[in-house]
């Protein structure tokens, strides 16, 4: 289950305030309940990214085992994703770098 809350975009960067929980529940004889969460775009973005590539690797793994072509399509996919996430990881990094320096010159020039 995902739970994302977008709010007012951030003045400074013009990226949203962003909150992700990722719950992850498996029933059976070994049980587990795990809850992520990550705060604010460029984080979001990352672990998007992290987990995009993970998935990629075990599609492809299943493509070799199975040497199925679906797998392989979606395998791609995966990591069009997770190239798509880290280019909005950089991008967010890129802006709140920016209002640092921002900040930083403001308060040497006062």
């Amino acid at each position: 289950m995902l739970d994302i809350q977008l709010g007012p975009r951030d003045e400074d960067t013009g990226w949203p305030a962003a909150d992700l929980a990722v719950i992850e529940q498996e029933e059976g004889t070994c049980p587990f309940g795990r809850v992520t969460r990550r705060h604010g775009a460029e984080a979001i973005a990352t672990y998007t990214a992290q987990e995009l590539t993970a998935e990629h690797a075990a599609l492809m793994d299943r493509a070799r085992q199975h040497q199925d072509a679906s797998f392989m399509r979606l395998a791609e996919l995966a990591q069009r994703a997770a190239d798509w996430a880290d280019k909005v990881r950089a991008a967010a990094h890129t802006d709140a770098i920016h209002v640092q320096a921002d900040k930083a010159r403001a308060r040497i020039t006062h």
